[in-house]
Order: structure tokens, then sequence, then C-alpha cells
């Protein structure tokens, strides 16, 4: 974003009563130094006159950086050139062509260099399907850019810095190789005594970014910062008197239709030229470099689409009715400085009611009352809620708080080999990214809290501290990330005490936890190393966004036929070829995944994936997201689909129904007890509750066969399984009675018998159901019908051991 406000429009949005409806506004200039600009039409120009043609011969013949200044130069005021007109030859081409022949020495051109631009057209055209104008926009002139930076090398002091402004972590390595590998206009990057090439980028160590800021050690070394927009507001750097742009940025945009967000390098605001340009001019005179013409810049956006517009705007909605429950949410957002789509608002109630944060009537369910308080998204607040009730807490507050931090993985540009092996190992066999990031996460507590445990014994000072940074470099992993995950659990921790979700930790609960690294009472984390259990909720936490494998590369959502995982994760093919040599997962194989994004340089990628069980996705999708065809199948999602026996198929509904009861009365009691009310007082309400739940049950149909006929509980979901004790319950109960006993328990609503053999059973199942998973048991068949046309759709087929067989 660019640190340059939008004046008019915050004076005409207050301005009302006042004279010319503007309010009033002070304006306080900060102290900048003046930065002349120079953009692609005289950048060109100067290069052609300061160079001989022998050193600008490589520019000419750079296809790709031809057709971008050919792109540039026939932009007009009134928009680029159509996709069938014919653009006239760039400057470059003509004022050098006729020089070919008489140059002295032929510099080489390195073919990899037009694969990672042609890779970027061409898959972005053949898979995503971008428009063209979004095409061309997602180009970075990396070799163009290079040579300027040659060229400020060749034309000024040595001692003044060199900024680049880059749209993401691929364009800065492409600048990087061209530099090292190209050398344009006859520069040596690879000599150390006279260049230092920085990287700036989120996902770097913090270590290798602070030495950007370090002065160099001799005053005849050139520095080179490569950077995304981090550096446009978040930092000065002292020595930099040179800037340049390529004018592009990579930005979020949500697609609610296909619930995916897009980060697509853009042409920047003119706000944002001015920011950039003011980099060359904090602390003397400096030079700006633009990699678009004159025209192009006349055709800017004043300023940065604002966030709000393009973002998933459930937690808006879901904070607007916490504070304001009588007002309409469209209405409040309406009201906005600049009001979101419409669209997008309907999206984000819909999938706050599929939720259960909202009812029909857009009023706050008790679920959506403490989904409110949790600084998190709705959806895995709701998962966060739901560890505590089937005893997995530490674990789920461990992926909640990462979330809102960067990966706590670190991949150096240098070391990526040995970092991409080191975090394979946290994944052993778990098929998981977010299991991967728990397992470093805790591994780096346990040395953490050994080595406070070493300090109260011996008295040395900086232990923890040398230990962690030890822990951290060797394992390539984010000290920061990690130590604001570890923050963040705190925080998220506390607001579960202060709702009433879990009790507040005594100091005799403390001390009887010991040394465990598991935050939150020993009874609340029973469950939290069943791995099983871990993938459910992190389904629960991420469902809709449910893939299925079709191929060794290819994944199948809902929404979109052809995704990747991203080559980050322990689950991409790469992943996969390290983690299982001999045994990649065969297609057919299901997975969670946080989100999905498209590029502009590569496909539609799925990022921190998770490998599923399907009957965890059966049991924890979302509420009204299951659905019946016939007797022997279930559709998901509306597009994913689970054979199985009549009587599997009736047990897992039972069973889905059943939770999906219990946590809802969970959900109230969890209510008034957030509202200090007594339980005493409320049993009244949730008795009545539960007889119109009751009843509202007996039409359903997904019970209808067996409601009529009690039977012994065990028998509805017990599908073969060696549940063990009873655990208090009456071998006869039916699922009303279970849910009697739940609700009028005097217990606490977590230590309440039926919950827990509830709870065991769902636990056992999973387990039961994990082990043929990675066994190999569920079968993927091609070629099914649903909804009105032929698709590759997954049908997977419950083992015999699911049906006592």
């Amino acid at each position: 974003m660019s640190a340059t406000i939008d004046t008019g429009l915050f004076t005409s949005y207050f301005g009302e009563g006042f004279k010319g409806g503007q309010c009033p506004s002070i304006s306080v200039p900060g102290r900048t130094f003046p930065v002349k600009q120079h953009f692609l039409n005289d950048l060109l120009d100067a290069m052609h006159q300061q160079h001989p043609p022998s050193s600008m011969a490589a520019l000419s013949r750079h296809e790709q950086t031809n057709k971008y200044i050919q792109r540039e130069m026939s932009v007009t005021a009134i928009g680029p050139p159509p996709p069938h007109q014919a653009t006239r030859p760039s400057a470059v081409s003509k004022q050098y062509d006729s020089d070919d022949e008489e140059e002295e020495e032929e510099e080489e051109v390195d073919d990899s260099e037009l694969d990672y631009a042609e890779s970027i057209l061409d898959q972005a055209r053949s898979v995503s399907r971008m428009p063209r104008d979004e095409i061309l926009d997602a180009e970075i002139p990396a070799y163009l850019i290079a040579m300027t930076v040659s060229h400020i090398v060749k034309t000024s002091s040595p001692n003044e810095a060199i900024l680049c402004f880059l749209s993401g972590w691929e364009d800065m390595q492409e600048v990087n190789r061209q530099l090292l590998n190209t050398g344009p206009l006859g520069v040596n990057y690879n000599d150390t005594s006279k260049f230092r090439i920085h990287m700036l980028h989120s996902t770097l160590p913090s270590i290798s970014q602070q030495e950007v800021f370090e002065p160099l050690p001799d005053p005849g070394m050139r520095k080179i910062i490569l950077a995304t927009n981090i550096a446009e507001t978040s930092i000065t750097i002292q020595d930099v008197v040179h800037v340049v742009d390529s004018a592009k940025v990579k930005e979020t945009n949500y697609d609610p239709t296909k619930r995916m967000t897009t980060l697509l390098p853009t042409w920047i605001s003119a706000s944002s030229v001015k920011q950039r340009a003011g980099r060359a001019g904090r602390v003397q005179e400096g030079q700006y470099y633009c990699m678009m013409s004159l025209q192009r810049r006349e055709l800017l956006d004043a300023f940065s689409v604002p966030e709000m517009l393009r973002s998933d705007l459930q937690e808006i909605c879901l904070h607007i009715k916490s504070v304001d429950s009588s007002t309409k949410i469209a209405s409040v957002l309406a009201a906005a400085i600049q009001p979101p789509d419409q669209h997008s608002v309907s999206d984000a109630l819909t999938q706050l009611t599929s939720l259960g944060a909202l009812d029909k009537n857009e009023n706050l369910t008790p679920l959506g009352r403490v989904l409110a308080t949790l600084p998190v998204e709705p959806s895995f607040g709701r998962c966060l809620i739901l560890s505590c009730v089937v005893r997995c807490l530490d674990p789920v507050l461990t992926l909640c708080a990462s979330l809102g931090t960067k990966d706590v993985f670190v991949s150096p540009m240098t070391k990526k080999e040995q970092a991409d092996r080191s975090k394979m190992k946290w994944a052993k066999d778990l098929n998981s990214d977010h299991l991967a990031m728990m397992n470093a996460y805790n591994a780096w507590y346990d040395v953490l809290t050994q080595a406070s445990t070493r300090m109260e014994r011996t008295g040395e000072r900086g232990d923890p501290a040398r230990a962690s940074f030890n822990f951290t470099d060797e394992n390539f992993l984010s000290r920061q990330a990690l130590e604001n995950v570890k923050r963040a659990k705190t925080q998220l921790l506390g607001l579960l005490e202060k709702a009433g979700v879990v009790p507040t930790m005594t100091y005799q609960m403390l001390q009887q936890q010991g040394s465990s690294f598991e935050m939150g009472p020993a009874e609340y984390n029973k469950n939290s190393n069943c791995i099983p259990l871990l993938r459910a909720m992190i389904c629960a936490g991420v469902f809709p966004n449910i893939s299925y494998k079709t191929s060794k590369k290819i994944h199948r959502t809902r929404h979109d036929n052809t995704c990747i995982v991203h080559p980050g994760s322990v689950n991409s093919m790469r992943g996969e070829r390290m983690l299982f040599p001999d045994q990649v997962p065969e297609p057919g194989s299901l997975y969670a995944f946080s989100t999905k994004v498209r590029t502009g340089e590569t496909q539609i990628f799925l990022r921190n994936t998770t490998r599923l069980d399907p009957i965890a996705v059966l049991l924890f999708a979302g509420e009204n997201d299951v659905d019946v065809v016939g007797s022997n199948q279930l559709v998901v999602d509306g597009w994913w689909r689970f054979n199985g026996s009549e009587r599997t198929i009736r047990t897992l509904l039972s069973l889905r129904a059943l939770m999906t009861d219990g946590f809802e009365k969970m959900f109230l009691i969890l209510d008034h007890k957030s509202r200090n009310n007594h339980l005493q007082q409320g049993r009244k309400y949730y008795s009545q509750q539960h007889h119109q739940a009751k009843n509202d049950t007996e039409n359903n149909e997904y019970n209808d066969s067996h409601r009529s006929t009690p039977s012994p509980l065990l028998g509805y979901y017990g599908v073969g399984l060696d549940l063990g004790p009873s655990g208090g319950l009456d071998d006869g109960m039916d699922m009303e009675g279970l849910l009697s006993q739940v609700l009028e328990s005097g217990k606490d609503w977590l230590d309440q018998p039926a919950m827990v053999q509830l709870v065991e059973a769902v636990v056992e199942l999973l387990q039961n159901s994990d082990e043929e998973m990675m066994a190999g048991h569920h079968h993927y068949h091609h070629q099914h019908q649903y909804q009105g046309y032929t698709s590759h759709t997954p049908s997977y087929h419950a083992s015999s051991s699911y049906n006592g067989g």
C-alpha cells in the first residue's frame, strides 16, 4: 500500500454541514529532497546516448524485452492497443538493429531467461485463462531492469545504493539471475569486492534482511537491494540514491464466486509512483527510473484499491453484527467511505450462515457471539471451539495462532534444497503442511523450555535466546514467526477462558501440568496426539477448501478442474517424492488446503495442504453441505461423493446428526456461560430447545428409517468397531436419550459423560479410517455423473472393515 492518502475522499466523506461539502484538513509536509524521474521513453534515449551500440546489442536481441518495450511505446491516452492491433517496432529495435553486423563483441543471451518470460504467458493463457490485459500486466521486464541497474552503475558513484522494486520473490530471483549470469553492459556482479546484492522479502530470515541497513566495509562497494513493496512505506535505507521501479505490485483479490484469492502483478497507482520515487530522496537528491512509458503514467489510477474491496468480508461482517445487532450488515457496509460490492457482502453472509454463526434472519447465533471475540477467521474460530469439545486444544491453538503471522519455515535463496529437506523432516509421514508446522513449533518450544529450565538451575544468562537462535538457524525456521505464534496462542487461550470455553488455569493446575508444552488444562488435550483427529480439525477449519488428486500433479476443486499443490508444500509432486520415494499417494486422495491462489506467473496453486480421510470430511463438513442420494451415496458440498453400504451410510449420517445437534447445544450452553448466566437457570431453556430439536429431527429424512425403532446407541455409530466400555451410558439409550443426558447433566459441559463417549467413538472411528487411508484402501473411480454433466468426480468406497466385515 502507499502512504499517500486520498485527502479529497476523506474531506468529502466528512464534509456534510461544511461549506462546499468539504471538511477542513491540515497538511504537514515531510522533509524530502528533489528526485528526478526517468520514465521508459527517456531511459531508453539516455542508454542509447551513453553506451556504445556493441554494449546495447544484447537488449535489441532480447525478444521478450523488445515485445515489452513495443507494448509500452504503443500505449496511448485512450489505453493500450487492442489484442489484434499490430504494434510498431520499439525505439530500441529501430536504433540498434542496423548496428548488429558491426558489433565488435557479441554478448550471450541465456535461453533460460526466455523460458522464464514465455512460461509466464503460456501457462497463464493455457491454465489460468487470464484476460489478455492481465497476462501482459503480469509480465516483469527482468532483463530491462538488470540493464537499467548496469546503466546506473556505469554513470554514478559506487557509494550510491540502488533499490529495485519488484512484485514478488520469483521476480527478485530472476533479476538477480540476470545480474549474475548475463552481466549487462559488461558489469561483473559476481565481484563481491565491488557489489553486494541484498533481498528484502517477508519469507527470508530476519538476520539476512538486517544486513541491508549495515554500512559496507569499503566505500568503493555498491549496494543493490531487490525488494517488494515492503520497502515502499515500512523502511528507509539511508544510502539509497537510485530507485529502479518495475511499476508492478502483487495485490490480493478475493473472488467470492470461486472462493479463490488471486495474487497477480498489476500496475501500481500514481500515489505509489510518488511514494516509491520518494525513497530515493530521503537523505539527499535522488534518481527514479520507472519501467513504464509516460503515456502509461497518465493512465494510472490515482490511488490503490482499498483492501476491504479486495478481501473476504466474513470477519468484518461478524464484527459489525456484534457491535450493532439490529442493523443489517449490508446497510452498514453501504455507508463505508468506499463500500464493497453487494455480491461480496451477500457471499460473506451466506458463508457465515452455513458456518452457523448467523441465523437465517442475520442474527448472531450463540456460536457467532463467541466467534466475534476471536481474532481469527470465523471457520478457524469454530474449529478452535470444537477442539475444546474433542479435547485437542493445544495443536489447534498452534494452528490458529499461525494464521496471522508469516510462515515459520524460511528458504534462503542459496540454501533452498537444504531448507526444503529440513521442512520435510517435520512432515515425516504425515502428508500435512499444517502438522509439519505444529511439529516444528513444538520442537522449538521444547528447546526453549529446556533452556529456560537450565538457566533457572545454573543462573546462566541468555541461554534460552541463544538456544532458540541456534535451533531456528539449524532448522531453517523463523524465530520471529515462532515467537509470534507463541504470543498469539497465549492471547487466544485467554479469550477462550474469558468466554467460558475453558476454565482459567489455576496455580494448582499449572503445577500439576509441570513442564508440558501443551497450553490449557490437561483434560482438554487428552486427544492432542491423535493425528486423525487433528486432520479432521484442519478439515473443519478450512472447509469447503477440499481438493482431490486426479493425477500425479493435478488436483481438482469444486470450482477449478486444474490446480497444482504449491511447490513449497510437502504434498507437492516434489515433496511427495522426497517423503515417499517408494510409494507416492495415488490419484483419488483428498486434501484440505488453506488458500487457493492464482498468480500471474503460473497456475492455480493450493497452499498449505493436508491429506484427509473421507470420513473426516463427511463428519466435519459444513452444517448444510451433505445430501443423500439413494440409499448408498452421500454428496458433500454439492460435488464430492461417498459410496458405501446402506448400513454404513445410515450410521455415518446418524453420527453426523448426533455431533451436529450436540455441538449446537454446547454452543447454547457456552453462550449463556459467557453471559454470566448460571447453568441451572438455563437448563429449562435447554430442555425446551431439546424437545423442539427432537421433533424437528424426527422429520429429518436422514434418520426416518431408524428413529421409529430405537436401538442401542452403539448400534448406530459402532460400524463394527470395538468401542470398549460404555463409559456410564445405558446400553439401550437412543440418540434422543444421549442428547437428553448431555443437556440435563449437572456437570461442566465438557465433562459430561455422554459427550465424552461420543468423542471417544469419533476418535476411534477416525483412527481406524485413517489407517485404511494411509494403507491405500480407498479407491477412486472416473466418469461419474452429477449436476447434469460428466466429470471426473472422486468416489470413495468404505472398506469392508467399516461394515464389520
